[in-house]
């Protein structure tokens, strides 16, 4: 099941407010090649982490999609674990992407 189709079926439900916070970089910065961290993914963590801040407080739970190949997952879903706890919000997390395998 995708994303956007988890975000469909949610919205039908009355009782359930859904927030998106994408923090996919916009189509024409988007790039396959790894790079590392700079000023646009620092701005995107910023901005990120603002608007969870923001909607946390109302909310009764998170529920995070992340690929598990992203830095993302790595780095933002430990903080993002933490202030859910802060704010006693359960945590739910949807990982996607390739099933990780030792080589």
């Amino acid at each position: 099941m995708t994303v956007q189709a988890i975000l469909n079926e949610l919205v039908n439900h009355t009782s359930i407010h859904v927030i998106v916070i994408n923090t996919s970089p916009p189509p024409e910065r988007f790039s396959a090649k790894k790079t590392r961290l700079n000023s646009d993914k620092m701005r995107r963590m910023a901005s990120t982490i603002r608007q969870y801040l923001r909607n946390i407080k109302p909310s009764n739970a998170v529920l995070v999609f992340a690929s598990n190949r992203s830095a993302f997952f790595t780095v933002y879903v430990p903080m993002l674990l933490l202030l859910a706890r802060m704010y006693h919000r359960p945590f739910y997390l949807k990982p996607f992407g390739e099933p990780w395998t030792c080589t």
